[in-house]
């Protein structure tokens, strides 16, 4: 074989295996590419509210120990839409993981909607140890047939912010116009008389200055976080259910991720839960008291006057009751359920 000839061969081969590595590259670079698992997780809260303090932990170590293969690109304050929408973004695959509170969604989240029962539950840490136990005794599986629930983080008890009323009877609060959050919490309100109205949450500050709304009722850490306490003066320490905000997929969507990665996910969350707790309380150690120093006078009902409303709540609880089970839902067992477990914590 000629000196031309072998010239000719060499080019051919490093050619072709010049080729060669372009597929593999380009092969090994779509196989990379696929190995990514980009999730898109949407709330209704800012960046940093203590309700993101969870997930964002959660995500954080999700990408950590899967060295990058999951990756979550976070989208706060409804930055990929609105409240109402977001469990049809997750049905529709617009966001893969949602953060809001189950008083959006009260004809969906209908059994656990036991949180807001007045009187029942007290406290934050107790909330989510009801909620995980509901779901493993199977009370929630009707709210659940179609979506994973991730996280419960629950809220210290409800009360009511008034702005220049300080509301001591049934009578007082029901010449008042009261906001309320919507849902079992709205119809909670409405047993005890006052007119209810509807603002939607960016408007609330300015309808409270305004006097288009007499006062609120909500949960602490958020009456503080939307800063409520410089338009209202009043405190009323009123235990009025909890407040449960639900970190959750799609189960189609959870389905489809591989097996390792949601075996990472179930490991991480417990100590997401803590994490979330100890974050909330280092941040706020004693509410009363941090209301106090921002100006806000905090006090209770009379004993008697507060067993002229506890009875009317409890009447609420009982057609409540009543509502769910006509429906098929097991909400006495879930109310004496979620009684049981509180006493653990007495």
């Amino acid at each position: 074989m000629n000196r031309q000839s072998v010239i000719r061969m060499s080019g051919v081969l490093l050619l072709g295996l010049a080729l060669l590595a372009g597929v593999f590259v380009q092969g090994t670079s779509r196989a990379s590419a696929a190995e990514t698992i980009n999730l898109k997780f949407a709330t209704l809260f800012p960046q940093q509210d203590p309700m993101c303090y969870g997930p964002q932990y959660l995500f954080r170590e999700l990408e950590k120990r899967t060295g990058g293969k999951v990756k979550v690109t976070e989208f706060y304050s409804q930055s990929l839409g609105k409240a109402p929408e977001m469990l049809d973004m997750l049905d529709k695959g617009i966001a893969d993981i949602a953060v809001f509170p189950i008083a959006i969604f009260p004809r969906v989240f209908q059994m656990s909607s036991v949180m807001s029962m007045p009187g029942l539950i007290g406290k934050r840490a107790v909330a989510g140890e009801v909620m995980y136990e509901l779901g493993y005794r199977g009370l929630l599986d009707k709210d659940f047939a179609d979506y994973k629930a991730l996280m419960w983080e629950g809220t210290e008890a409800m009360g009511f912010g008034f702005v220049d009323k300080k509301v001591t009877s049934l009578e007082d609060l029901r010449k008042l116009k009261v906001r309320a959050p919507g849902g079992a919490q709205s119809d909670i309100l409405k047993a005890l008389g006052p007119s209810v109205v509807t603002i939607p949450t960016p408007d609330i500050y300015m309808a409270l200055d305004r006097g288009v709304a007499d006062g609120l009722t909500t949960m602490p850490g958020w009456y503080l976080t939307m800063k409520m306490h410089e338009v209202t003066k009043y405190w009323l320490w009123k235990p009025m259910g909890i407040g449960a905000n639900l970190t959750v997929m799609s189960k189609k969507k959870w389905n489809s991720l591989p097996a390792d990665v949601r075996a990472e996910i179930a490991d991480i969350l417990p100590a997401a839960k803590y994490h979330f707790l100890q974050r909330i309380t280092e941040q706020i150690p004693d509410v009363k008291a941090h209301l106090r120093e921002l100006g806000v006078e905090v006090y209770t009902l009379d004993p008697k006057e507060e067993a002229r409303w506890n009875a009317l709540l409890d009447e609420y609880t009982e057609s409540w009751i009543a509502d769910m089970e006509a429906k098929g839902y097991p909400a006495r067992e879930t109310v004496q359920a979620t009684k049981d477990i509180v006493k653990r914590f007495d």
